[in-house]
């Protein structure tokens, strides 16, 4: 093994030591309401999205116009 290999592998483990020390106190998993409300959020905007394609193009081509 070669020297640049060993300070790859040390640089390696010490940026896992550092970031190991500073996740603690979080959690990994997301709770119930957090997920229903992405899935509510996510509802919302591909409504948004869908409304503002129908309305685009009813306008026409012209529509930056109106805006």
């Amino acid at each position: 093994m070669s020297k640049h290999d060993t300070d790859t592998s040390d640089q390696h483990a010490a940026k896992r030591r550092w970031l190991n020390a500073h996740e603690e106190g979080y959690h990994k998993a997301m709770g119930n309401r957090q997920v229903q409300m992405i899935a509510i959020g996510g509802a919302i905007g591909t409504g948004l999205f869908l409304g503002a394609g129908a309305r685009l193009q009813m306008a026409g081509p012209h529509w930056h116009w109106f805006i």
